[in-house]
């Protein structure tokens, strides 16, 4: 049974950290092909995914969230279910809150690239994305910054010379 899968794999993976890098690459693109054939919902797999986010492992990182962005534009590309969005999102915002770095670091890039391309675009992610603004990882807070300022640059620079323009032009009315 397909719909299991996931699951099965899930448990598979229950011990990725100690799993030799081969194996796990294995069953992630195994994962991955089925998924891509739409044998199972997308929303089965994001918990993996984001376990997955805590390896060492940087290209497998890599490869699971590009998958897992690319999966979420392309449900959404046709028709936009609001229900599976829905909870797409908590998944999202619970890992956004989430203590571990690098996991919540991928839950804010999830939210910024989908935001950029125009899939989760409405007042209910802005608000979500909104509460990351103060979040203790700067760098969290930061890109969600520079997202609400629509600067794409990377970097305090950019925020900084906007801030000590406004001030500039406040002091300029005052």
């Amino acid at each position: 049974d397909l719909h299991s899968f996931p699951t099965r794999r899930s448990s598979d993976l229950e011990h990725f950290e100690v799993m030799h890098s081969q194996m796990r690459q294995t069953l992630v693109q195994a994962l991955i092909l089925l998924r891509n054939r739409n044998q199972f919902p997308c929303i089965d797999t994001v918990p993996l995914y984001f376990k997955l986010f805590s390896l060492q492992d940087k290209g497998l990182r890599n490869q699971v969230f590009t998958h897992l962005i690319r999966d979420i534009a392309d449900i959404n590309k046709k028709t936009k279910n609001q229900k599976v969005n829905q909870q797409l999102r908590d998944i999202f915002f619970a890992r956004l809150k989430d203590g571990e770095q690098e996991v919540s670091r991928r839950a804010c890039a999830a939210f910024i690239s989908l935001y950029r391309q125009n899939v989760w675009r409405d007042a209910g992610v802005v608000n979500l994305m909104s509460a990351g603004l103060v979040h203790p990882d700067t760098k969290i807070a930061a890109a969600l910054t520079h997202l609400f300022l629509g600067n794409k640059t990377k970097g305090l620079e950019g925020i900084l010379l906007l801030l000590l323009l406004l001030l500039q032009i406040g002091r300029a009315h005052v």
